[in-house]
């Protein structure tokens, strides 16, 4: 699905040096042939997960595809380029707000997670009421777990306090303090089926681990 030359060609872009607009022009066969790639592989991941009602693999730039341009206006960081290839997957009506899946291809890993990295205050408020509630808390807990016991990675933005109106001894109040919460695993060197027509069902495969957190999110949101 991918290739070796598409990661070479992220590897190669993460050197400074490369990373100019003139850089990946003289390179855009190598630039166009990673989305074709990305493209692809999308297709494959919508085509294992399309019997999960309302998942979306959409592959579309600002749908399932995310832009390598940076957004370098309020950033000490002037690259204007990413490098890595991220691909997003969400469930529900509406992509921006909804607890989805994403993929990240860089020149040396692929990595694979779930989760919201941010919410807007209503969702905050509701993630927060759910986290204090013994039953919905207690769920999101054992689900953590879970992950974690199978090499997951659980992180997010975080408050250094409680938020007002919980108690600071809260028995889950680091959860309380989170603004964002994902779970995701890196795969260094990334797995040979990154490389062959099984990339989308291997992807599908470990989305279905991580689908229990996905569902908790978007029944307490």
């Amino acid at each position: 699905m991918y290739s070796q030359a598409d990661l070479a060609f992220l590897a190669d872009l993460s050197d400074n040096a490369n990373n100019t607009s003139d850089w990946v022009k003289a390179n855009r066969p190598r630039y166009d042939a990673l989305i074709a790639s990305q493209r692809a592989f999308i297709e494959s991941v919508g085509a294992a997960m399309s019997d999960l009602p309302d998942f979306h693999a959409v592959p579309k730039t600002n749908k399932s595809m995310m832009r390598m341009n940076r957004d370098t206006r309020f950033s000490k960081d002037k690259r204007p380029y990413k490098d890595h290839n991220d691909s997003w997957f969400w469930r529900g009506p509406n992509k921006k707000g909804s607890a989805g899946y994403w993929f990240r291809v860089t020149g040396s890993m692929a990595g694979i997670g779930v989760g919201m990295h941010g919410m807007d205050k209503d969702q905050l408020n509701s993630f927060r009421a759910a986290v204090a509630d013994d039953g919905a808390g207690e769920q999101l807990v054992s689900i953590l777990q879970a992950l974690r016991d199978d090499g997951y990675d659980v992180n997010g933005e975080a408050t250094k306090r409680v938020p007002r109106g919980f108690d600071k001894d809260h028995v889950r109040a680091d959860l309380l303090k989170h603004k964002g919460l994902f779970a995701f695993k890196d795969f260094a060197p990334p797995p040979a089926e990154l490389f062959t027509d099984n990339a989308g069902e291997w992807a599908a495969k470990r989305y279905r681990t991580l689908q229990p957190l996905q569902e908790w999110f978007a029944s307490v949101l």
